[in-house]
């Protein structure tokens, strides 16, 4: 049952989380690159620069796959004649470090080949596995910057190979179009009322920059985490929202510190499992008033929760 703490209106939450304003899964991404090919010395091939560019998506917020291709302008050493190279990557990261509240180190794998039309030098060993580790910083809302180090492993003509390649990288993270996610919703929260589950709700509302949460809508609230309580399966999604008032990236952040701030005071107050409740961040992309408005402003500022039952993909909601 609900415990009587749930009953008070105010609670002040002390929020010590740092979040980083991390990719959503779903999001597509576009790197320009720039870096240079050190050739193993059997090739009998310079060592090379160039450049290219990478399309992929992000799994989720620790994991993204993409393809490269990158051309590179190199000589033989026997021949002395220049030709190019072409590269082409499939690639696997993971993120598993963060380094302060802007910088993740990733580590990486794939395949990929050597493209180099009638040169003996490359093609002996075109196709080749690779193993690599780096550094991501994020820019600002939707750009970042990488540089990544990797040891390529292929073998050809009865020779073992082991070139290596460093990259530096700009990305740029496509946002999803917000209408589309509107669209979405709207279906789903159609789907939930058929079911007779109940309806999505402004939670809390946040003074300016502020983590303290006041409960918007007590008694339903109170309903919702009754529900939790009986049925321990379903799930509760708590997304935190901002106003247009500061920069994307901080507002992603702040709305996600109310989320947990929210996500505390339900735990503090019911008997719902920790494992119930999913928090997401919206930032400053949902608005629900004009932000142009201290009234609109305030309305925006808020988390939203909806019970998600047991039989429908939580990630629908992405």
């Amino acid at each position: 049952m609900i415990k009587k703490i749930a009953l008070v209106s105010i609670v002040s939450v002390a929020v010590s989380s740092t979040a980083i304003a991390k990719p959503q899964a779903g999001d597509w991404y576009l790197s320009p690159q720039v870096g240079g090919a050190y050739m193993d010395s059997d090739r009998n091939v310079e060592d090379t620069y160039g450049a290219g560019l990478g399309v992929g998506r992000w799994i989720n917020e620790d994991w993204r796959y993409g393809l490269s291709f990158n051309h590179f302008g190199t000589k033989s050493e026997t021949t002395h004649k220049e030709f190019s190279v072409r590269s082409i990557d499939f690639q696997v990261a993971h993120y598993p470090v963060e380094f302060g509240s802007k910088t993740r180190g990733f580590i990486m794998a794939g395949v990929g080949a050597w493209l180099a039309p009638g040169r003996p030098e490359m093609n002996s060993g075109s196709r080749f596995a690779d193993v690599g580790l780096g550094i991501d910083y994020t820019i600002c809302d939707h750009w970042s910057v990488t540089l990544d180090g990797r040891r390529l492993f292929n073998r050809g003509g009865g020779h073992s190979y082991a070139d290596k390649m460093a990259m530096l990288s700009f990305n740029y993270a496509f946002p999803k179009s917000s209408k589309h996610e509107i669209r979405k919703r709207a279906r789903l929260q159609e789907k939930l009322k058929s079911a007779g589950i109940l309806p999505r709700m402004s939670a809390t509302l946040f003074g300016f920059d502020s983590t303290s949460v006041s409960i918007a809508d007590e008694e339903a609230l109170i309903d919702m985490m009754q529900y939790l309580e009986a049925n321990p399966k379903a799930k509760l999604l708590v997304e935190g929202h901002a106003d247009g008032r500061g920069k994307p990236q901080y507002n992603r952040k702040l709305a996600m510190r109310r989320a947990e701030a929210f996500k505390d005071y339900v735990l503090d107050s019911s008997s719902v499992n920790e494992e119930q409740l999913v928090v997401r961040s919206k930032g400053e992309k949902f608005p629900v008033a004009d932000n142009a408005t201290e009234e609109g402003r305030a309305k925006n500022r808020r988390v939203e929760v909806q019970v998600i039952p047991e039989g429908i993909d939580i990630d629908d909601w992405s």
